[in-house]
Protein backbone atom coordinates (compact mmCIF):
# COMPACT_ATOMS: atom_id res chain seq x y z
CA UNK A 1 0.00 0.00 0.00
CA UNK A 2 1.55 3.53 -1.36
CA UNK A 3 0.80 6.36 1.13
CA UNK A 4 0.86 9.64 -0.10
CA UNK A 5 -1.05 11.82 2.62
CA UNK A 6 0.44 14.67 3.49
CA UNK A 7 -0.46 16.21 6.91
CA UNK A 8 0.59 19.42 6.81
CA UNK A 9 -1.82 20.14 3.42
CA UNK A 10 -4.15 17.19 3.94
CA UNK A 11 -3.25 16.60 0.08
CA UNK A 12 -3.93 13.50 -0.91
CA UNK A 13 -6.03 12.15 2.62
CA UNK A 14 -8.57 10.83 2.43
CA UNK A 15 -11.34 11.48 4.99
CA UNK A 16 -10.20 8.79 7.97
CA UNK A 17 -6.92 9.96 7.81
CA UNK A 18 -7.92 14.01 8.20
CA UNK A 19 -9.67 12.84 10.70
CA UNK A 20 -6.94 11.28 12.12
CA UNK A 21 -4.51 14.17 11.05
CA UNK A 22 -6.92 16.47 13.40
CA UNK A 23 -7.14 14.57 16.35
CA UNK A 24 -3.20 14.08 16.36
CA UNK A 25 -2.98 17.70 16.42
CA UNK A 26 -4.52 18.09 19.47
CA UNK A 27 -3.38 15.08 21.55
CA UNK A 28 0.14 14.69 20.52
CA UNK A 29 0.94 18.80 20.80
CA UNK A 30 4.87 18.71 21.18
CA UNK A 31 7.88 16.18 19.74
CA UNK A 32 8.23 14.53 22.79
CA UNK A 33 4.98 13.59 22.37
CA UNK A 34 4.74 12.69 18.77
CA UNK A 35 8.17 10.25 19.26
CA UNK A 36 6.10 8.45 22.11
CA UNK A 37 3.18 7.68 20.30
CA UNK A 38 5.58 6.53 16.90
CA UNK A 39 7.46 4.41 19.45
CA UNK A 40 4.17 2.67 20.75
CA UNK A 41 3.05 2.13 17.61
CA UNK A 42 6.01 0.53 16.64
CA UNK A 43 6.08 -1.32 19.79
CA UNK A 44 2.43 -2.76 19.02
CA UNK A 45 3.31 -3.40 15.08
CA UNK A 46 6.15 -5.93 16.29
CA UNK A 47 4.08 -7.66 18.46
CA UNK A 48 1.96 -8.83 16.10
CA UNK A 49 -1.23 -10.91 16.17
CA UNK A 50 -3.80 -7.28 14.60
CA UNK A 51 -6.36 -8.41 12.25
CA UNK A 52 -4.96 -7.08 8.86
CA UNK A 53 -6.88 -4.39 8.65
CA UNK A 54 -5.95 -3.33 11.98
CA UNK A 55 -2.72 -3.56 10.98
CA UNK A 56 -2.84 -1.82 8.10
CA UNK A 57 -4.65 1.11 9.62
CA UNK A 58 -1.21 1.04 12.50
CA UNK A 59 0.93 1.87 9.59
CA UNK A 60 -0.90 4.26 8.18
CA UNK A 61 -1.31 6.48 11.45
CA UNK A 62 2.38 5.32 11.78
CA UNK A 63 3.19 6.78 8.11
CA UNK A 64 1.28 10.45 9.15
CA UNK A 65 3.35 10.51 12.70
CA UNK A 66 6.39 10.32 10.86
CA UNK A 67 5.85 12.10 7.87
CA UNK A 68 3.95 14.88 10.78
CA UNK A 69 7.54 14.23 12.71
CA UNK A 70 9.92 14.61 9.58
CA UNK A 71 8.36 18.01 8.50
CA UNK A 72 8.22 20.07 11.93
CA UNK A 73 12.13 18.64 12.01
CA UNK A 74 13.42 19.64 7.83
CA UNK A 75 11.38 22.93 8.55
CA UNK A 76 11.75 23.76 12.26
CA UNK A 77 8.33 24.64 12.23
CA UNK A 78 5.09 23.76 13.96
CA UNK A 79 2.07 23.51 12.05
CA UNK A 80 -0.88 23.48 13.39
CA UNK A 81 -4.58 23.76 11.74
CA UNK A 82 -2.37 24.86 8.43
CA UNK A 83 -0.91 27.62 10.32
CA UNK A 84 3.24 27.04 11.14
CA UNK A 85 5.46 28.96 13.57
CA UNK A 86 9.04 28.36 13.57
CA UNK A 87 10.72 26.86 16.56
CA UNK A 88 14.73 26.68 17.54
CA UNK A 89 16.16 22.76 16.72
CA UNK A 90 17.14 21.58 20.18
Amino acid sequence: MALKCNPNTLEDCDDKMKEYVAKAKTKFGDRDELEEEIARLLKLSTNGGLREDLQDWMQTRLFILQVSKKISKIFGMRCYDHNCEHFELK
